[in-house]
């Protein structure tokens, strides 16, 4: 009986397992499918702006006084309130950071848009087009199964 059991459970672990390989592979050939008509290059530039967004935004947080972390951290605030009272208690230093990021970034969208042909342009538009209706699909998604787990 309990060999039986165990073959059981060996079995529906290499299942799962199986089915989590492909679900992988199946993920990945999406990102190919949507971005498999950009160049290594161009796949290169989009990876390296989103490394120097993290690490400015890191190091942006990390420069911010406790008083600006607290505002950030107060959820009795909305976002716009939030995002206000900040702009308001920003040092010269921290505005001129801001402004450096923001330059950085403008480059490098530049810089990728450049490198862009006709083709690729209109791939990436019908994307873009897409990509709110996906999201906000995915959001509704998410809602349903919270509300449905909360009403069991």
């Amino acid at each position: 009986m309990l060999k039986r059991t165990l073959s059981i459970w060996s079995i529906i672990l290499v299942l799962l397992l199986y089915n989590n390989n492909c679900f992988a592979q199946q993920n990945n050939t999406i990102v190919d499918k949507e971005f498999g008509y950009l160049t290594k290059e161009q796949r290169q530039l989009l990876k390296e702006q989103q490394q120097l967004l993290d690490e400015r935004k890191a190091a942006f947080i990390k420069n911010l006084t406790p008083d600006q972390l607290a505002i950030l951290k107060d959820k009795s605030k909305s976002k716009t309130t939030r995002e206000q009272l900040i702009r308001q208690s920003l040092t010269p230093k921290q505005r001129n950071n801001l402004k450096q990021h923001r330059l950085a970034l403008k480059t490098r969208r530049d810089m990728f848009r450049k490198s862009l042909n006709s083709n690729q342009r209109t791939h990436l538009k019908r994307f873009l087009a897409k990509r709110h209706i996906k999201d906000r699909r995915r959001l509704l998604r998410r809602l349903r199964r919270l509300i449905q787990h909360n009403l069991d």
